[in-house]
């Protein structure tokens, strides 16, 4: 019992240091002011806690259907502290405190048998430092709660291979977590395959294989269906797809085209890319893993560091069966992760688990080649390195403001009012607007429909392929306008003619002769000011 007590209090005041570094991290950072901030995530989780599934028609496009979960403690945060964002922005730093917790668990674990520490400091100050974990403390994108649970879940089913203690129950956790994490967001998936490649791969060395596997695959079901379960059946019923707007060449639901929705944009655009792809964001660029510019060499050593350590991997006869166990599963577990993360997306946003990890492998690499002594001199000599030629991206941040999001003045509807929200991201405002307004997207606005003068713009608010606008919902919105018995408004940006007639009349509206609002929102990585149009019914029926 002793025990127990004494290994839990330094265990929670680490973590407690962890979680106050990252929240001050976060608040020295400044303010969330993210596109996907202000397209979905507040949003979600206000259609969620306020029962708007079946009310409100895409109002932040194909992401209205992302599972909400996690937006959830923001949305809450916002709702109630929203005049105290600096305070927002240290509890949104939290997560990116307990990955590095969990990250120095797992290097404590690893490098347990050394007789400094030094070692699991290295590699844990190159994976903390790294340009997609340090570039998303504090963000909602969500990234780094994904890297959180997946590196906990290795963690996890290191413990259990490495028998401390000796307990299937840790397969059921590792998996557990893992299974969370691919509900909570579907670009955990590499991950989740990739930590069941590294469980097969030392079922062999397993006391009771058939329990473990049992208890691993019980474990990855349970949590995955706990933190998605719902919004699938929810989905399955509305639109008959329950990845809905996902893998619809298989459920083929008439709200999306027959096709596979994918994001190609950072896709390797050659041989040598795709064989070498970490290579190509040592320099600053952008476009190629990152919208921003990006420069990080720690995958790139982590890819030297892979190659140099195979070997010992696949044809070691050393008697340390510990340290196999560990290279072994790492290895695999990166080499998965990485392939299916480069296939399904090559995204960097995407990669803070391996970018994390990629300390360990670098430093196991330099212990296998160099002596103690030499490990630790060119471990610090490349954390310097690290700190001098990485370029941290900025996803959108913004200083701070009196509230976290604020309106000037704000736009003024009656009740029962129908909204229209053309472009994106606006639907951000919709939890600020009065209760029972009704809120519409779906609109098809691709950026060929924008005045031509502003393109330009439009591209830059709004850089996505074509399957963005895969989706069908003319039908849906034209009813809900025809319906609708209350006023009707149009918010958008103020650019001249995205009231024009050519846009309103298949809708069945037309502009007001009453004058529109103009308002003003104090984030927003485009632009601030923004107009609310009054709209009317046509009311000849032959223009409908």
């Amino acid at each position: 019992m002793q025990k127990t007590q004494t290994s839990f209090l330094p265990n929670f005041v680490t973590l407690l240091i962890f979680l106050i570094i990252g929240g001050i991290f976060s608040w020295l950072n400044g303010q969330d002011a993210t596109w996907d901030l202000l397209n979905y995530h507040l949003y979600n989780p206000f259609a969620l806690l306020n029962g708007r599934f079946t009310t409100d028609i895409m109002p932040a496009g194909i992401h209205t259907f992302l599972n909400p979960l996690l937006d959830v403690p923001l949305y809450v945060m916002i709702k109630h502290f929203n005049a105290h964002p600096q305070l927002i922005a240290f509890i949104q730093g939290f997560w990116g405190g307990a990955l590095g917790f969990t990250l120095f668990k797992m290097c404590s674990l690893i490098f347990e048998e050394e007789k400094t520490k030094l070692p699991a400091y290295l590699a844990l100050a190159i994976g903390l430092t790294s340009s997609a974990f340090l570039g998303q403390i504090g963000l909602s994108y969500n990234e780094v709660p994904m890297a959180f649970f997946l590196c906990t879940s290795l963690y996890f089913l290191l413990i259990f291979l490495l028998q401390k203690p000796s307990c299937e129950c840790w397969a059921f956790w590792a998996a557990f977590l893992a299974g969370a994490a691919v509900g909570f967001k579907y670009t955990a998936a590499p991950f989740v395959l990739a930590l069941t490649a590294a469980f097969f791969i030392n079922i062999r060395r397993l006391k009771k294989p058939s329990k473990a596997f049992l208890l691993f695959a019980l474990g990855g079901l349970v949590g995955f269906l706990l933190t998605n379960g719902y919004f699938m059946l929810r989905l399955y019923r509305a639109y008959g797809n329950p990845l809905f707007p996902f893998f619809n060449t298989i459920f083929q639901s008439p709200y999306f085209d027959p096709v596979n929705f994918e994001e190609v944009r950072f896709y390797p655009r050659s041989t040598l890319q795709w064989l070498f792809y970490p290579f190509f964001w040592i320099f600053p660029n952008s476009w190629v893993v990152s919208e921003p510019i990006i420069a990080d060499s720690r995958l790139a050593l982590a890819q030297i560091a892979f190659f140099a350590l195979l070997p010992k991997a696949l044809f070691s006869k050393t008697q340390n069966t510990r340290q196999l166990c560990i290279l072994q599963t790492l290895l695999i577990f990166c080499a998965v992760g990485f392939v299916l993360w480069l296939h399904l997306y090559g995204i960097i946003r995407y990669l803070v688990t391996l970018e994390v990890l990629s300390g360990i492998l670098i430093v196991l690499a330099l212990q296998q080649f160099f002596s103690k002594r030499i490990t630790a001199i060119i471990g610090l000599l490349l954390i310097v390195l690290l700190a001098k030629t990485t370029i941290y991206p900025n996803w959108g941040r913004d200083r701070f403001f009196d509230h976290a999001i604020e309106f000037t003045p704000f736009p003024q509807v009656e009740e029962n009012a129908l909204v229209l929200l053309v472009g994106s991201p606006l639907s951000f405002m919709a939890p600020f607007f009065p209760e029972g307004t009704r809120f519409i997207g779906g609109i098809k606005l691709p950026i060929s429909k924008y005045p031509r003068e502003y393109w330009s713009q439009a591209t830059q608010r709004y850089p996505l392929t074509k399957l963005y606008y895969a989706y069908h919902f003319e039908e849906p919105v034209k009813q809900a306008i025809r319906q609708h018995t209350g006023p009707i408004y149009l918010v958008t940006i103020p650019w001249e003619r995205m009231t024009d007639p050519l846009f309103l009349t298949p809708l069945g509206l037309k502009e007001s002769p009453k004058p529109c609002q103009e308002f003003d929102v104090n984030i927003n990585l485009y632009v601030r000011n923004y107009i609310l149009c009054p709209l009317e019914k046509i009311s000849t029926p032959e223009q409908l």
